[in-house]
């Protein structure tokens, strides 16, 4: 096994198991049910029209068909970036997957003490949960990372969503371990145009995310 990179000791955290709800993904954690980051986020996006004006233009076969081949590759991305921050053997990997792993080096080439890789988190003041990607040092300083693929290039303002996620992990993980991490990093690849780095500060998304967990709560105070 080559390690590249430094593993450093982290906190221990609490399981949670994965369940369905109305077709939502749920969790289960050690003393309620929360829905995941990615559930409300996804809610919220169709709540705006967003999502049913990009199936209209695409059209409902293709936008479907556009979202499964996005989950596939996305979990061997996710999969293939795993195995090589713990030094693992690379398993064999498609030409886009591999294309993806190639243009997100140079964002893990700023990586640097692991604490943790697809870890569970939640919070009982957000009632919320879910797995964050990594969470280690990037370019030295401790974050929340998070990486995410695409067909082309984004600007800031089109990922709203993106840092909201990274935004409660951020305060998942604090509430878990009173670690504070205020720097949230989204490492996008694509295919033919690279890699793009955000970085945000965690804390500024904070009071849209309550707003939007309050809106999610009360539809489906029901389902908890």
């Amino acid at each position: 096994m080559l390690e590249l990179f430094q593993h450093v000791e982290a906190p221990s955290l609490p399981q949670i198991t994965e369940t369905q709800r109305g077709g939502r993904r749920w969790y289960q954690t050690p003393g309620n049910v929360y829905p995941s980051v990615t559930t409300v986020l996804w809610w919220h996006k169709e709540g705006d029209g967003g999502l049913q004006r990009w199936r209209d233009r695409v059209g409902h076969q293709e936008a479907e068909r556009i979202a499964s081949e996005a989950r596939e590759v996305g979990t061997a991305m996710h999969s293939a970036i795993e195995q090589f921050l713990l030094g693992w053997p690379m398993q064999a990997i498609n030409e886009r997957c591999r294309l993806l792993l190639r243009a997100m080096l140079p964002g893990l080439a700023q990586i640097d003490r692991v604490r943790h890789l697809e870890v569970p988190l939640y919070s009982d003041e957000l009632r919320l949960a879910g797995r964050c990607d990594c969470i280690a040092d990037f370019d030295g300083v401790l974050s929340i990372i998070d990486f995410k693929n695409a067909l082309r290039p984004k600007r800031k303002e089109w990922i709203e969503d993106y840092l909201l996620q990274v935004s409660a992990y951020a305060r998942m993980y604090e509430e878990r371990t009173g670690v504070q991490v205020t720097q949230g990093v989204i490492l996008i690849a694509t295919p033919n145009d690279g890699l793009q780095p955000f970085l945000t500060d965690t804390t500024t998304m904070l009071p849209k995310l309550r707003s939007i967990l309050g809106q999610f709560h009360a539809e489906f105070a029901h389902a908890a």
